[in-house]
């Protein structure tokens, strides 16, 4: 019987991965964090319109146009919201839309004591008043749609 004589090393070296310094990972992370605040902003796509928000519909039915009263985003106490609904496949304003909403702090995981009073004024237009924000921090305005289209939307708000 004949031995080979080559030798096979008892190990194999194995390039490693080049370990990130934790600069690094914390400079991956806080892009990523402020690329995922950007995208979950509110429900949908959303994006500024003349001082004014626009989000697409959990479901991508209807986009959303909103104004505030009595500053351009809602304020710690009263507010008015409208909101300006359209079809996202025509573009035509949405009537006979029936649309509950209820101002929601994830973080703190209340919503609000007043339950704010909806006014359809036409147009796709519908007013809400008495939207009660009690506390600063981040705020959703959860709101479902019934009617000839069943939806929701959640666009959120950071209040001073």
């Amino acid at each position: 019987m004949q031995h080979d004589s080559t030798q096979i090393p008892a190990t194999i070296s194995v390039p490693r991965p080049r370990a990130r310094s934790w600069a690094a990972r914390a400079v991956r992370l806080a892009v990523w964090v402020a690329w995922g605040t950007h995208l979950v902003g509110c429900s949908g796509d959303a994006r500024e319109d003349h001082g004014q928000m626009v989000v697409t519909s959990d479901g991508g039915a209807l986009l959303v146009t909103i104004a505030s009263e009595p500053a351009e985003r809602p304020v710690r106490g009263n507010n008015r919201i409208t909101f300006h609904i359209e079809s996202t496949s025509t573009g035509e304003p949405l009537d006979d839309l029936e649309l509950e909403m209820a101002p929601f702090m994830p973080a703190h995981g209340h919503g609000s004591s007043q339950e704010p009073a909806l006014t359809p004024l036409g147009d796709g237009r519908y007013r809400f008043d008495d939207v009660v924000l009690t506390m600063p921090g981040l705020w959703e305005l959860r709101t479902t749609v019934a009617g000839p289209i069943t939806d929701s939307f959640a666009p959120r708000f950071e209040v001073d």
